[in-house]
């Protein structure tokens, strides 16, 4: 794909969108583009909470994590009607 095509794609993409899907793709890429992160809502979290999701990422990163469908397998099986 050259420039045009991508630009083209783009645009159809992003016009395609609902409002609020097109209001956070909006906040994603400027962040992007302006090279900064959005912390607002990190921010709004307690110290006890953001201490939990650097622990759950950490762990995810040393490899102790499930994976989505081990979890919905494990649940099923012990919450289903059979």
């Amino acid at each position: 794909m050259n420039s045009s095509d991508i630009k083209i794609d783009l645009f159809r993409k992003i016009d395609m969108l609902q409002d609020d899907e097109l209001e956070r793709i909006h906040g994603e890429l400027m962040n992007i583009l302006n090279g900064t992160i959005d912390t607002t809502h990190w921010k709004s979290l307690s110290q006890a909470q953001q201490q939990g999701l650097k622990q759950a990422a950490d762990s995810l990163n040393a490899g102790m994590g499930m994976v989505h469908e081990e979890v919905l397998e494990k649940y099923r099986k012990r919450y289903s009607n059979d």
